[in-house]
């Protein structure tokens, strides 16, 4: 093989390279389940509230449940965050306690008034 056909080899090999996908895992096929049970009467908005960032999940009927399953990358590493219930009609908003997720888990919120939306568990 000549010195011109071997750099064309190598510039071919490295261009190939260059142009594959990235494929190293980087954790963004993790996805973290947000179990939701509305004990109120009123439709809720669910927020997954981060710093001074609100990020809408979806909804839940009163007095229903529902599980949303929430990509990791839209938490960064390991992340501390909050839940938010947002009613339809009405002004009152539910807060959960800050709780730290770092990996493939399951994070369950009660909503409801009595507790003050303080009944939350990481699993």
């Amino acid at each position: 093989m000549t010195r011109r056909s071997a750099a064309s080899m190598l510039a071919l090999v490295l261009l190939t390279a260059a142009c594959a996908p990235y494929r190293a895992d980087r954790g963004l096929d993790r996805t973290i389940t947000l179990s939701i049970d509305n004990r109120e009467l009123a439709d809720m908005r669910i927020y997954l509230v981060r710093e001074d960032t609100r990020i809408l999940i979806g909804t839940v009927n009163g007095f229903t449940s529902r599980i949303f399953a929430v990509p990791a990358f839209m938490l960064g590493g390991n992340a501390q965050l909050g839940l938010l219930a947002t009613p339809f009609a009405g002004t009152d908003e539910l807060l959960s306690p800050i709780v730290t997720i770092d990996g493939h888990q399951q994070v369950s919120w009660r909503v409801e008034r009595a507790s003050h939306g303080a009944s939350i568990l990481v699993r």
